[in-house]
């Protein structure tokens, strides 16, 4: 109860402003891109709402949210996992490997995972992403996973979860240019189109 309580005190101190959409990324494993989007509160504070690929055969809408409180750290910790993805395709590639699975010793909680039950949305707060290194053939991919997700309302109502896919270093800056914390402080602080015409 707590938990569900601090996610609506949370989502109303965000409901100042709408969600807009921020921009869309691609993933390897899907046809068509991912939607990353902005919640804004009068104070310049954010949450960061990023789509990702669905695990869940039937659910397959959701993602995670990413505040202005932890969003350098979770930018870091791609940087971090990028590096050590990087070292691990030279040793894949020397060795010819072709079928190789690793997690990675790098954790990331982050705030909220949300994700669709038939059309009801519902989310499961405090969520460790896992970050693991793939080998699939001439597939090498940096994996960012959630795991398997519980509503917060109703603990019957489970995600098989969801995950970023990376398989390049160019995929993975990329992804972490769109996101920039830079390019979200420009974002907001650009005036809106309703706020051009004034009475």
């Amino acid at each position: 109860m707590k938990r569900q309580f601090l996610f609506y005190f949370i989502l109303i101190s965000f409901t100042i402003s709408a969600q807009e959409k921020f921009g869309t990324y691609k993933c390897p494993i899907s046809v068509k891109p991912f939607d990353i989007s902005i919640y804004t509160s009068k104070d310049s504070t954010y949450l960061l709402n990023i789509d990702m690929f669905s695990n869940d055969k039937i659910n397959k809408k959701g993602g995670i949210w990413i505040s202005n409180e932890n969003h350098k750290e979770f930018t870091d910790k791609i940087n971090e996992a990028k590096i050590k993805y990087s070292e691990w395709v030279k040793v894949a590639k020397q060795n010819n490997v072709k079928d190789f699975y690793k997690e990675m010793d790098i954790n990331f909680r982050v705030l909220i995972a949300y994700f669709y039950y038939g059309n009801k949305i519902t989310q499961q707060m405090g969520v460790d992403l896992k970050f693991s290194f793939s080998v699939i053939a001439n597939n090498l991919s940096l994996i960012i996973r959630t795991g398997e997700l519980k509503s917060i309302s109703n603990e019957f109502m489970i995600h098989q979860g969801f995950m970023f896919v990376f398989r390049s270093e160019k995929e993975i800056s990329d992804f972490l240019n769109k996101i920039s914390i830079s390019k979200v402080n420009d974002f907001i602080k650009k005036p809106k189109v309703k706020d051009l015409f004034k009475n």
